[in-house]
């Protein structure tokens, strides 16, 4: 198991060892071996599935809870009431729901000292991209009182091979708008009367 880099949640550190674990894996299929792995290693007190819904499939988010019914179920014990939906082909939205599921936990174990936050992106590159920014946010964004400790833990891939996909298999394209430093840079160009170097 390993963590992207800057995003360890201070998973070994005796300072805050005994705050509580809460994990987030974002569920797809074919996982049970990677969510058991980082289980494991997380011993997470509280873990909240995220499936996406609504999703490309109507019933792909079922459908991954069945297959992985016993490992949450039965060994994990998870809480039916603490599964999160999120929009798969909206990862801003996806953000949303992550980010705010996040900030419950946080607001509500502040009191106690706190808690640290594993979210483990198993799932597509779009809901991977959601959990990234509710996580950069919580790390590095504008949160009022404590922030959390934040991790993402993931088990990468030992094999790389070529996609089974035929030609004429569907396919879909996305594309994101991310404000940053360009954009402003731009803005405050205009405002002075400045031409925009994107329209010229």
């Amino acid at each position: 198991m390993s963590f992207v880099r800057g995003f360890s949640g201070e998973l070994t550190s005796q300072t805050t060892k005994n705050l509580p674990h809460v994990w987030f894996p974002v569920l797809g299929e074919s996982q049970r071996d990677r969510l058991d792995r980082i289980h494991q290693k997380l011993t997470p007190d509280e873990i909240c599935p995220v499936v996406p819904f609504p999703s490309r499939e109507p019933r792909r988010g079922d459908e991954i809870i069945y297959e992985h019914r016993e490992l949450l179920f039965d060994t994990f014990q998870v809480e039916p009431r603490n599964i999160l939906l999120a929009c798969e082909y909206n990862p801003f939205e996806a953000y949303k729901q992550v980010f705010e599921a996040m900030d419950r936990y946080r607001r509500a174990l502040n009191t106690l000292g706190g808690c640290k936050a594993f979210v483990s992106p198993l799932s597509s590159k779009l809901l991977s991209i959601a959990v990234l920014l509710a996580c950069y946010d919580h790390l590095f964004g504008e949160v009022p009182g404590k922030r959390l400790k934040v991790g993402i833990p993931y088990v990468e891939t030992a094999t790389y091979a070529d996609p089974v996909q035929k030609p004429d298999d569907p396919f879909e394209l996305y594309s994101m708008w991310v404000r940053g430093e360009w954009e402003i840079v731009a803005g405050t160009a205009a405002d002075a009367g400045m031409p925009d170097e994107r329209n010229v």
